[in-house]
């Protein structure tokens, strides 16, 4: 399909379809003229899926928008005020979706706390139901988890970070946080901890899970046509929600170096 085609589609309203196109022409023909039908076709097709509320997938689009700007013909300024229009919405929809998921995991933290404290306390359930108690156990570890990756996003928002993506599968490999920091992408692995009496949470990300992490990484990277990215880890050491966690970041780690020298020590 040519580009005029496409901008027919676009003019019908069938966003969806005029999407695809444009990106299977554009893979193939980098020329002005299919370069203008991919980026009104994105602009289009991001707005649709912020309005469905799909802001994963949006935001995503607008990484490839911003890309593809620079060579866009923009003598009157049409395309870059397009761009800044759908980072707004994005800001004001990510602010809104951010603001509903921490009232959600709150709420879930502090029922799950209750729910704990109640079986904590009554010894002798314990010892009939020792069953139910260790799934409780189990439930208090995925809701740390997932405590603690909020509270991560929240100091990378705090931080001046765009949250772009949370807990990416790759098949059964996952990257827990995908932020942006200007122009770069920041894969972040979050690691939490009630104390450190067994070590510092990092420790607990070894050779398989780094490797994971790298192979995830590469597909991420790939897909979306990345250049400019780096890998952080980001510890959390408190209690269940806690009020006053120990938040460490550590930037721009080498997964590949630390893997490396973890085979050297495994020899």
């Amino acid at each position: 399909m040519t580009a005029k085609e496409i901008f027919g589609l676009r003019n019908l309203g069938n966003t969806e379809k005029a999407y695809e196109e444009a990106r299977h022409l554009y893979a193939t023909d980098k020329s002005p003229y299919s370069c203008l039908a991919m980026f009104w076709t994105a602009v289009d097709m991001l707005r649709l899926l912020a309005k469905k509320g799909q802001l994963t997938e949006a935001n995503k689009i607008l990484l490839a928008l911003e890309r593809l700007q620079p060579n866009v013909s923009d003598k009157e300024g049409r395309a870059r005020d397009a761009a800044r229009k759908c980072r707004e919405l994005l800001m004001q929809k990510n602010s809104t979706q951010q603001q509903r998921t921490a009232e959600k995991q709150e709420t879930e933290i502090s029922n799950a706390n209750k729910s704990i404290s109640t079986k904590v306390s009554a010894s002798s359930y314990i010892e009939e139901e020792n069953e139910d108690y260790l799934t409780d156990e189990e439930s208090e570890h995925t809701l740390m988890g997932k405590w603690g990756e909020k509270v991560a996003a929240d100091y990378l928002f705090r931080k001046g970070y765009e949250i772009i993506d949370h807990d990416w599968h790759s098949g059964h490999r996952d990257i827990d946080i995908v932020a942006q920091q200007g122009n770069t992408i920041v894969f972040v692995e979050v690691k939490t901890r009630r104390n450190r009496f067994f070590g510092d949470p990092q420790d607990a990300i070894d050779y398989w899970k780094r490797y994971n992490l790298r192979r995830a990484i590469n597909h991420y990277v790939k897909f979306y046509g990345i250049d400019n990215y780096r890998f952080d880890i980001i510890t959390v050491v408190g209690s269940l929600n806690c009020e006053t966690p120990e938040i460490t970041h550590l930037e721009d780690i080498n997964i590949q170096e630390i893997e490396t020298r973890h085979k050297k020590r495994r020899r």
